[in-house]
């Protein structure tokens, strides 16, 4: 990713365009789009307006292209953000935080943390958005009651999802997520759990069927124990634990599936932006550059990207790309994918599928 990006800024500094690009011209008609107020912090299923826990001002303000600003206490940062469906990530820096944005309500569990925020449009009443959370919770937890006891007749809890490596404990060493997705573990060790009690495990690729019931998971003959925690499902085989979160609704359900979006195709580049300089399709095409660089996608999560000509093996997921084992994250808005590399956004159009 790093000689993409020095490809990238040589690129642009030959092209020296005095242009500007407002990112608003591109998805301007985006409902989704404008400023998101705080309206509560929730703290293990207790709700509190923010602006008790956090002073000053807080918001989210989606921007086209994939652009937002995130502030929370008065102290507002640039980060990106995507969607599909209603599945929504923010991005600061590094750090990811998932949920959901549905009627103008963004709601997050910040940087995976386990604190759920809570985000508004001016229009919607948050009064009975508090009201119907708080509604919706009591009926979860009288639902999870109710399955607890049919399940425990059948043996199958209510916990069937799609389930992504988090972290793993083998004796006394600890690795995080970010030391799994370094080593590329993520997105090769997940688990699948369908309700009628049969699955699958991947384990760095190598995958598995597996049956499971309230207290044990058979992988092929061999039981392992396990608990589960909110999102997080911790599997402990021996001296290992492997920790793993709730990502989605399983494959059929979920457009992630095994985390691997549908954006198959393959895309021609149509412009680039630094932030200061932008390069239109025009003046890409006058440069020879568009026939150049291009990326192309399969089903299976991997594809290539071509940058000036030269070429480069990728894999994907619903939230970024990982070229040489850096990771970009990237939007699509129609047929349009941007995808984001330090402070420069390229822009691939859908050209066949």
């Amino acid at each position: 990713m790093k000689k993409i990006l020095a490809v990238l800024m040589a690129v642009l500094l030959m092209l020296s365009l005095t242009a500007c690009f407002n990112l608003g011209d591109i998805s301007k008609d985006d409902p989704n789009l404008g400023i998101y107020n705080g309206v509560y912090v929730d703290m293990d299923g207790e709700k509190m307006p923010m602006d008790e826990v956090y002073e000053g001002e807080n918001y989210i303000h989606l921007g086209a292209a994939g652009h937002c600003k995130f502030c929370l206490e008065g102290d507002e940062v640039k980060a990106t953000w995507t969607l599909f469906d209603e599945d929504f990530t923010v991005m600061l820096e590094d750090e990811r935080s998932k949920g959901t944005l549905k009627d103008g309500v963004i709601i997050i569990d910040f940087l995976e943390s386990g604190i759920k925020l809570c985000f508004a449009k001016d229009e919607v009443d948050t009064e009975e958005l508090v009201g119907s959370a708080d509604e919706s919770t009591e009926l979860e937890d009288e639902a999870s009651i109710g399955t607890d006891e049919s399940s425990s007749a059948a043996d199958t809890p209510n916990i069937a999802g799609y389930y992504e490596i988090y972290s793993m404990q083998d004796g006394d060493e600890y690795f995080d997520y970010d030391a799994l997705e370094e080593e590329g573990v993520v997105g090769l060790t997940y688990v699948v759990l369908e309700p009628d009690g049969t699955g699958m495990i991947s384990v760095f690729g190598d995958e598995y069927s597996l049956t499971y019931d309230e207290d044990t998971i058979n992988v092929e003959g061999d039981i392992a124990e396990y608990t589960v925690d909110g999102d997080m499902l911790t599997i402990s085989i021996e001296d290992v634990a492997l920790v793993f979160m709730y990502a989605g609704q399983g494959i059929e359900d979920n457009t992630a599936g095994e985390g691997i979006a549908d954006i198959t195709g393959y895309y021609e580049i149509y412009a680039m932006d630094n932030g200061e300089e932008y390069v239109d399709y025009k003046t890409l095409l006058e440069r020879g550059i568009t026939g150049d660089t291009y990326i192309e996608l399969e089903p299976d999560g991997t594809g290539t990207i071509a940058v000036f000509g030269e070429e480069f093996a990728l894999t994907y997921d619903e939230y970024a790309l990982s070229v040489e084992g850096d990771d970009a994250i990237y939007s699509v808005d129609g047929d349009m994918l941007m995808v984001f590399i330090d402070e420069i956004t390229l822009y691939f159009k859908l050209v066949t599928e």
